[in-house]
């Protein structure tokens, strides 16, 4: 199926479960997820009770093997360069390569939770994956997502390796001028 439809049939098995299963964990299959990420997950969610979700760190598979997350600061949104090792954020919108989303997440949004949504015009194409439409979705819902940098599994490359964050400070030491000077850290 569709990584979207895979999504929402997840948040539904998971409001179909007895209440006692309180969250729905999500690993990519395109990723090399560490034995523990689980149980990192969960811990995170502990630390974090009110969140709205909680994702691991992640890197694009293709250049510049960029971080995906972001944040918004002083009304412009960011990816950022280097961060602290923990919980960060709130942030604006996030990639799912490893993600916990609490029930009480799924019971406040309206459904469909995740969609792949596109917006043509005569001049372009904007697509908004799953993972953003749903980021979107929390945010105006008033509920924050929170990137757990000590959860990372590498991405699946087109190149040999596994990405992960080495390939972005990397890229962005041999490229500096990819980043503006005023981008802020986290």
């Amino acid at each position: 199926n569709a990584t979207d439809i895979q999504r929402n049939q997840g948040g539904e098995a998971l409001l179909k479960a007895p209440p006692e299963f309180d969250s729905l964990v999500m690993l990519d299959a395109d990723h090399r997820h560490p034995p523990d990420t689980i149980r990192a997950l969960v811990r995170a969610l502990e630390e974090k009770p009110d969140a709205g979700m909680i994702v691991g760190l992640n890197f694009r598979r293709r250049q510049p093997y960029d971080p995906c997350v972001w944040i918004e600061q002083g009304g412009e949104i960011y990816q950022p360069v280097q961060w602290e090792q923990g919980l960060i954020g709130p942030v604006y919108r996030t990639g799912m390569a490893a993600a916990i989303i609490p029930r009480h997440t799924f019971e406040l949004i309206a459904r469909p939770w995740f969609a792949n949504t596109y917006t043509a015009t005569e001049t372009e194409i904007v697509y908004k994956r799953e993972d953003f439409f749903w980021c979107d979705k929390l945010r105006k819902a008033g509920l924050n997502i929170w990137c757990d940098t000590r959860i990372t599994a590498p991405h699946e490359p087109n190149l040999p390796g596994w990405v992960e964050g080495n390939w972005w400070r990397a890229y962005l030491a041999a490229h500096p001028n990819l980043v503006a000077e005023t981008l802020p850290t986290i």
